[in-house]
């Protein structure tokens, strides 16, 4: 915002009357001097030009709420303190989900930047949730997550066929959002709520998917939308820092891969981030959701027992439905070393 003088009077009154009605930002404060430098830390659409949230006095280190003459720390929080939000009905809350597969869990990555848009840090975020695995498992992180990662520079077509591709269990969408939209392709084109909820509609009448996260400003109204058709979706409500998106991915990977439930580790995450997340859960419960054990394994890994067959010895059954196709070699004799006795 320049500096309060007479020629700028017409932008403090809309300023103040915008603070006047309660609009405040429900995120981390950003210290910007002008509308591009805004732009390059945000994750909002075409709407970042209203993220004004004070204004600073040229010369002064402080913020001056209008209509107060006060002086402020930069690191302040907005009147309305940034909350995470859970939605699950009540007759959701007890419904154990559905037990996660047993072969590794899929996770498609999406992240897309545009011509014309701010660049966000999408391979620093896909990098930051295979670190949070591999901080759990090591080097045999593989073993346990496959991290499908979609070219930023492909268009929101490609997405339905990485869907089909890989069928994951995870669609985590790091991308440009505004109000009922996101942007799905490679140029400046947002896709409006309904749209996609007709996509994901369509790919997911098996229940594949588990978990859709849209990581991108005001992405809420379509994580509304998802729910419907996907047990578990994460939005967030307002405008969303580059720097606190990637700090909730890597936050709620990390508490996920140490057995946590879904719930607990979204709350966690977007709590240290101080960000406005929202987690949809219509059909079962995110408390009872768990995507690994605190063991090291996954929930309902596959059982190696021993079955007796006459003369043939001893046959190792690998239950769960997983093909042997699927199975490397470190994974069956990890499930095997796991057998008791």
């Amino acid at each position: 915002v320049p500096p309060l003088d007479k020629d700028n009077a017409w932008r403090y009154k809309g300023v103040r009357s915008v603070l006047k009605e309660g609009e405040t930002l429900c995120a981390q404060s950003v210290l910007s001097d002008s509308l591009a430098t805004t732009q390059t830390v945000m994750r909002g659409g075409r709407e970042v030009e209203y993220e004004v949230v004070g204004l600073r006095a040229e010369g002064e280190g402080g913020t001056i709420t209008p209509g107060t003459g006060a002086a402020h720390s930069r690191q302040q929080k907005s009147a309305t303190a940034a909350s995470s939000t859970v939605t699950c009905p009540a007759e959701a809350r007890g419904v154990a989900p559905e037990p996660q597969k047993t072969r590794p869990l899929r996770i498609l990555f999406v992240g897309i930047n545009a011509n014309g848009m701010p660049e966000l840090a999408v391979r620093e975020e896909c990098d930051k949730v295979s670190t949070a695995f591999a901080k759990k498992w090591g080097d045999l992180w593989q073993q346990h997550v496959s991290i499908y990662d979609v070219d930023p520079s492909k268009r929101s077509t490609d997405l339905v066929n990485m869907i089909h591709k890989y069928s994951p269990d995870v669609v985590h969408i790091a991308t440009h959002g505004e109000d009922r939209a996101l942007l799905m392709g490679a140029c400046d084109t947002f896709v409006e709520d309904w749209l996609i909820e007709r996509v994901f509609k369509a790919l997911n009448e098996s229940r594949k998917i588990r978990l859709v996260i849209t990581n991108s400003c005001l992405s809420t109204r379509v994580a509304e939308k998802l729910s419907g058709h996907v047990d578990f979706v994460v939005g967030h409500r307002d405008k969303l820092p580059d720097a606190s998106a990637l700090g909730f991915s890597e936050t709620l990977y990390t508490f996920l891969a140490d057995g946590n439930s879904l719930e607990n580790s979204f709350i966690t995450a977007s709590g240290l981030a101080n960000t406005s997340y929202h987690l949809w859960a219509t059909r079962s419960d995110p408390a009872r959701m768990r995507f690994f054990t605190n063991d090291n394994t996954h929930v309902g890994a596959a059982s190696v027992r021993p079955r007796t067959s006459g003369s043939k010895g001893v046959q190792y059954n690998l239950d769960g439905g997983v093909g042997a196709a699927e199975l490397r070699r470190e994974g069956l004799l990890e499930r095997l070393s796991m057998w008791p006795g």
